[in-house]
């Protein structure tokens, strides 16, 4: 149903899996803070954008309680295959 967004620095070709969904992964994180980012999914009906954010850096992670890139982006995912679920029905 919307379009995810992902952040980060590793690539994906899950659009054709998901016709009405787009994911890709420009780099969106500050430069000053390494290994972090974050996952959008946009909605084209107008609800606000779902955000997955992560940390890879284990100690950062363990104080601000984000997730890895890895659980972030299965979340996306998971959350952007409902959604696209939804539409084919």
């Amino acid at each position: 149903m919307g379009h995810a967004r992902s952040h980060g620095v590793e690539q994906s070709n899950d659009s054709a899996a998901f016709p009405h969904t787009a994911i890709s992964h420009p780099p969106h994180s500050p430069e000053s803070i390494p290994d972090t980012g974050s996952y959008e999914i946009r909605f084209p009906d107008g609800r606000e954008s779902v955000y997955f954010y992560w940390d890879d850096n284990p100690g950062r992670r363990s104080i601000t309680m984000k997730l890895s890139s890895e659980e972030a982006e299965r979340q996306a995912k998971d959350l952007a295959r409902t959604e696209q679920d939804k539409l084919d029905i």
